[in-house]
């Protein structure tokens, strides 16, 4: 029997699955971040002289446009502004703004810090030229059970590629959750953190993702 005779020839709650699967299966749907309250999308290890600097990023923004069966086709981007990293401490906070934020070419920093009462200036050269971190995702692959996302970040003006190995979960229908770490290189950004005296910030950044991301409602 032809394929579409057949099909024609089912019941009716069979053909409403099928058609149910092979949307799933063959268009891309559009996930956006889903804010929390008690678990905040990234965190930050930064290890120094003294010990290590934990902080975390309180949100992000963006979408991944992905199809389940065609996870090479996926793309999408996500964003998160420098105002939203927070360290364990106010100084340290203003600190790596001002190391990630800054135009070191005509700005003050890095030969003196520029944060004022824990803020960096509105206007003028100290002022933030780079107000967000970007992760561009460009396409991904499954490799044992884990999805491994290519793209690029986007730091302080610098472009580096980089892969992204993420334990994903479906949460529910609709919701998915996205985890993994990875450790970023300072220097390849052209980023610099100031030393004070003897204690001074080691290359390497550890970024831990924890993101869920919702699936955004097709317009009828």
């Amino acid at each position: 029997m032809p394929p579409l005779v057949y099909i024609l020839c089912m019941p009716l709650h069979r053909v409403t699955v099928l058609i149910g699967l092979f949307s799933t299966v063959c268009f891309a749907s559009v996930y956006r971040p889903v804010a929390t309250v008690d678990k905040p999308p990234v965190r930050l290890e930064l290890p120094y002289t003294l010990g290590t600097h934990e902080g975390k990023i309180s949100s992000i923004s963006g979408s991944l446009n992905i199809e389940m069966g065609a996870l090479d086709k996926s793309v999408g981007n996500f964003q998160a502004k420098i105002d939203d990293i927070l360290m364990d401490g106010d100084s340290i906070s203003c600190h790596m703004r001002e190391s990630i934020g800054l135009d070191y070419s005509v700005s003050d920093f890095p030969k003196s810090h520029v944060c004022d009462n824990n803020q960096l200036p509105a206007t003028g050269p100290n002022s933030v030229k780079f107000p967000t971190v970007s992760w561009i995702w460009s396409s991904a692959s499954l490799r044992d059970g884990v999805w491994i996302a290519k793209g690029e970040w986007q730091i302080h003006g610098v472009r580096q590629p980089s892969e992204l190995a993420l334990q994903w979960e479906q949460i529910k229908p609709d919701l998915l959750r996205l985890h993994g770490t990875t450790t970023l290189s300072l220097q390849a950004f052209g980023i610099v953190v100031k030393p004070a005296f003897f204690i001074s910030a080691k290359d390497e950044l550890k970024v831990s993702l924890d993101v869920l991301l919702s699936k955004e409602q097709q317009k009828k």
